[in-house]
C-alpha cells in the first residue's frame, strides 16, 4: 500500500521594525547677532540620517516648541522663532502632513529654523531653546520611537556704543610740522560693547583739513596706538567689561605751501563685530 503524503508549504511574510536611530541624535544650532536693527536670519543643520524603521511612513512633531528663547529662565521678545521645519535630503517628505516616507529603511533631512530680530539695545548675552523632534509610525500617538534633541543658542551682542574726542594738531609757524605728539592733543575713540568679543576698526590713514578763510588745505597722516595694517584696519578684543579705547595721532609734515590760518576737517571711523 502506498501512502500519499500531501505537504502544504505556507510562505510567511514578516517585517521586523527596529528602533528608529538618528545620526546624530543631538544637534546644536548657534549664531551671533546684533540687535541694532530688525532682521530675519536662518539657521541650518548638517544632514541628519534616520535608520531602522523599514519602508513605512514616519510621522514627526516638535516638542517643547514655542517662539521664545530664554536667558536665566527669562524670555525675550527681541528674538523669536518664526518657523522650524525639515528640509529633504533623501526620501519623500510631506511638510504639511508632517510625515516622511522612508527609502530602504532610512531617510535624511536638514533642520531649518527661521528667526526674527527686533531691535533692543538692552538685550545681550546667550539665549537658548531646547526642542525635541520626535518620530512615530503611529500618526495618532507620538510615542518616543525615535528622537533628535535640538539645542538652539543665539548670542545677542550688545549694540556698539562709540564716543570720540577731538584731535588737535596744535599750532606752528608756517613751514614747521604739526603733530599731536609734539604740541598737539591726540583724538580718542571709546568703544562700549559685549565683553570679551572681537571688533574690527577701520579708519583712513590720511585725511585733509581746510583753511577756514580760503581753499588752502593740508594733508594729515593718521595712525593709531594699536597695530593696524597699511589700509587702516585693526582688530582688537574688548575687555571683560566690554570696553576699549583707541588713541589716534595725526601729523602734518609740510606747512610751507599754505597760507596762515585755522584749519579744520574730519575723518570717519567704522567699528563692527568681527
Amino acid at each position: 500500500m502506498f501512502k500519499i503524503i500531501i505537504c502544504f508549504f505556507v510562505v510567511l511574510n514578516s517585517i521586523v521594525f527596529g528602533k528608529i536611530n538618528s545620526h546624530p541624535s543631538y544637534v546644536v544650532l548657534s549664531k551671533e547677532v546684533t540687535l541694532d536693527r530688525g532682521q530675519i536670519f536662518n539657521l541650518e543643520s548638517e544632514a541628519i540620517r534616520l535608520t531602522g524603521f523599514g519602508n513605512v511612513r514616519l510621522y514627526y512633531s516638535f516638542g517643547n516648541y514655542d517662539e521664545g528663547l530664554q536667558k536665566d529662565n527669562i524670555s525675550t521678545g527681541a528674538l523669536t522663532i518664526e518657523d522650524i521645519r525639515l528640509d529633504k535630503v533623501r526620501g519623500n517628505h510631506n511638510e504639511e502632513g508632517s510625515y516622511i516616507d522612508g527609502v530602504a529603511g532610512q531617510t535624511s533631512f536638514r533642520l531649518l529654523v527661521r528667526f526674527r530680530i527686533k531691535p533692543d539695545p538692552n538685550v545681550s548675552g546667550e539665549y537658548t531653546k531646547r526642542i525635541t523632534l520626535r518620530f512615530s509610525k503611529d500618526k495618532d500617538s507620538m510615542s518616543n520611537e525615535g528622537s533628535v534633541d535640538i539645542q538652539i543658542r543665539v548670542k545677542a551682542l550688545k549694540v556698539l556704543q562709540l564716543t570720540t574726542t577731538t584731535m588737535d594738531l596744535g599750532s606752528a609757524v608756517k613751514g614747521q610740522p604739526l603733530s599731536t605728539m609734539a604740541g598737539g592733543t591726540p583724538g580718542y575713540l571709546k568703544i562700549d560693547g559685549s565683553p570679551n568679543t572681537e571688533v574690527k576698526v577701520m579708519f583712513p590713514t590720511t585725511t585733509v583739513i581746510y583753511n577756514k578763510n580760503n581753499s588752502d588745505k593740508l594733508l594729515v597722516n593718521i595712525k593709531s596706538n594699536t597695530y593696524s595694517d597699511d589700509d587702516g584696519n585693526l582688530k582688537l578684543e574688548l575687555s571683560n567689561t566690554g570696553e576699549y579705547q583707541v588713541r589716534f595721532d595725526g601729523e602734518v609734515r609740510n606747512t610751507s605751501r599754505v597760507s596762515p590760518g585755522e584749519y579744520k576737517g574730519n575723518f570717519k571711523i567704522q567699528v563692527r563685530y568681527d
